[in-house]
């Protein structure tokens, strides 16, 4: 229980600081989305879009698994961005 509670609080911990809080969790349930979050709110899926368009051929180049494209999408989004994670 206490896990639960600190994972519930902590967003309200950073925001009422003025911290951005970003969330790089997996598996997601229902939207892929759900993997990135910052201050609680999925990455849009534009963004999703845009990375992914940009970086396709890099990825294909290497062979990327789903994870290491999700890993480098999230890196992406916290460099930009400027965010810590919790």
């Amino acid at each position: 229980m206490a896990k639960v509670l600190l994972a519930i609080s902590s967003p309200l911990y950073y925001s009422s600081r003025g911290i951005k809080l970003a969330w790089f969790v997996s598996p997601h349930y229902k939207d892929y989305r759900e993997r990135i979050k910052i201050n609680g709110r999925y990455i849009t899926k534009p963004f999703v879009t845009k990375f992914v368009g940009e970086n396709i051929q890099k990825f294909r180049n290497i062979n990327a698994s789903f994870f290491e494209i999700t890993t480098a999408m999230a890196s992406n989004i916290l460099k930009k961005k400027k965010l810590i994670l919790p």
